[in-house]
């Protein structure tokens, strides 16, 4: 009997444990002026790719992080990028040889920011952290922010 407690106490700690979390993919697509869907979730552990497709006439962007950043009192990006905070290497791949590039911004990439022309996709993929636990926002800062202040933004909600 002293055995079986032992291991039952094992077992029971072992079932609460949080199992490694399944990889997740969300579509998001983008478009004068909005992300859909506008709020994502995920879990620490998950490996997380975001599809970018972007349906509008603009470029659009994505970059994720906390607290604006205003120049010119004009959006301009965010003081805290979600990958420079957790020290995490966001993996970006793209149908479109320039989408890692930018016109229309004021800010000079001061963080990971991905890029879609019109008609082109793009993909962010990366494994989220306990750094990353919490409420992010993603944001579009092109046109030197105009995006972003006409309703380009959503949330990206970081739980165990």
């Amino acid at each position: 009997m002293k055995r079986i407690f032992p291991l039952f106490i094992f077992l029971a700690l072992v079932a609460c444990a949080n199992p490694t979390a399944k990889p997740v993919s969300y579509t998001v697509e983008m478009s004068e002026y909005t992300y859909s869907p506008a709020e994502l979730e995920v879990k620490v552990g998950q490996q997380v790719t975001l599809n970018l497709v972007n349906q509008g006439q603009l470029e659009h962007e994505l970059m994720i992080g906390r607290q604006v950043e205003y120049a010119d009192n004009r959006p301009n990006g965010f003081e805290e990028d979600l990958f420079a905070v957790s020290g995490v290497e966001a993996q970006i791949s793209s149908s479109a040889a320039d989408s890692g590039t930018s016109s229309g911004h004021m800010h000079d990439n001061p963080g990971t920011m991905v890029v879609v022309q019109p008609a082109n996709q793009a993909s962010l993929t990366f494994t989220v952290t306990d750094d990353m636990l919490g409420e992010w926002e993603l944001g579009c800062f092109s046109q030197e922010g105009v995006h972003y202040a006409a309703g380009m933004y959503g949330k990206l909600v970081v739980v165990r």
